[in-house]
């Protein structure tokens, strides 16, 4: 239980100079209400930066300059064949829409993935320079044909069986030996589906689409620029501001955040007084710059390391308390003082008891 004393300065009552020695009793709150004062604070950010997001996000799609590069990009995406619409005429790759319905067999999903990939080379042939066409197309040669492309089911007849064969025309086409329905070869659609098509698709074709089709990834990084630095990157920051400086300008006895002020969890300076408006400012712009904007680039280091010092610092200060001179207290037990002389004023007490101006009732 810390116990810190002042000196007030001489203060004049009744005509004489008096020097009464005050003394201020703080208790540091229990560590669990500090954590859940925290957690709820970080739940009103997370609240305050969805509702703008989505506000913000709202606003820039529906800007002429956004719809117009997101509608190339619609374009360019069903052209390539990788994308299509799905039943809410939503562009969705071809991939996720194979999967997401239960009604397509391992038969039509394998046609299905198979003529996509025919598609996004002939849409590559059409948009792409030649030199750059035919390196693709050869790669997607010697995908099927390497030696991983085999058949692989222990027992079965056809276990290491070659899943594409080449003519001597050159072209490469499935294994009918797989293929042809008199053969019974189990789930061999799904086998083609799953470790070839699907796997190119994802691993591969989609790769040739941002780094070969022209103008895909320069649509792709315009819109990603917009989204980032004109609606999650000012989202973030007024959530911020609204949640860890805002408050603190309203509960200016001990400069609480929302949540601290559930928790009566006030703060006090080395003066053991309440933050003066400077020093709060000065610790929001610490907590706010090495903190919560550093956390953004670096998956909360910043914050969990600030988090660390509250729990096993000498002081349990976290870093912008520590950098300050702060301290927090529990409100709920000793009132948190403005100035010496408001304490002062608050240890004058010239009546014990109001006087009761109650009139006797002599009926």
């Amino acid at each position: 239980m810390p116990v810190e004393k002042y000196q007030p300065n001489e203060i004049l009552e009744q005509g004489s100079v008096v020097s009464p020695k005050q003394e201020i009793i703080y208790y540091r709150p229990k560590f669990h209400r500090r954590v859940l004062a925290n957690l709820i604070d970080i739940f009103v950010f997370v609240i305050i930066f969805a509702s703008l997001f989505l506000a913000t996000r709202a606003i820039v799609s529906n800007t002429s300059t956004y719809q117009n590069n997101m509608g190339q990009l619609e374009e360019i995406r069903l052209n390539s064949g990788l994308y299509t619409k799905d039943k809410n005429d939503n562009t969705t790759d071809i991939i996720t829409y194979l999967n997401s319905d239960t009604a397509f067999n391992n038969e039509y999903k394998k046609v299905m993935a198979s003529e996509a990939i025919d598609k996004f080379f002939d849409y590559a042939k059409e948009v792409c320079i030649e030199v750059t066409y035919l390196e693709m197309k050869e790669n997607y040669n010697k995908f099927r044909l390497d030696d991983s492309m085999i058949y692989k089911h222990e027992g079965s007849t056809y276990d290491g069986a070659k899943l594409f064969l080449q003519d001597d025309s050159g072209a490469i086409y499935e294994n009918p030996d797989l293929i042809e329905p008199s053969h019974y070869v189990p789930e061999i659609y799904w086998y083609y589906y799953s470790n070839v098509y699907q796997s190119y698709i994802d691993s591969v074709a989609q790769g040739y689409l941002i780094t070969k089709i022209p103008y895909y990834y320069d649509l792709l990084q315009y819109l990603s620029i917009i989204i980032i630095f004109a609606v999650i990157v000012p989202a973030y920051l007024v959530a911020g501001i609204l949640t860890y400086y805002v408050p603190t300008l309203f509960f200016t006895r001990g400069r609480s955040t929302l949540g601290k002020a559930l928790y009566r969890i006030g703060l006090v300076d080395q003066r053991i007084l309440s933050p003066k408006f400077w020093r709060t400012t000065a610790r929001f712009s610490i907590f706010y710059f090495g903190e919560l904007i550093l956390s953004l680039v670096t998956f909360g280091l910043p914050y969990l390391l600030s988090f660390s010092l509250m729990c096993f610092s000498k002081n349990k200060q976290g870093f912008p308390d520590y950098m300050l001179g702060l301290t927090e207290v529990d409100m709920s037990r000793t009132k948190i003082y403005k100035s010496f002389d408001e304490v002062d004023l608050d240890n004058i007490k010239p009546y014990g008891k109001a006087v009761d101006f109650k009139v006797p009732n002599f009926d």
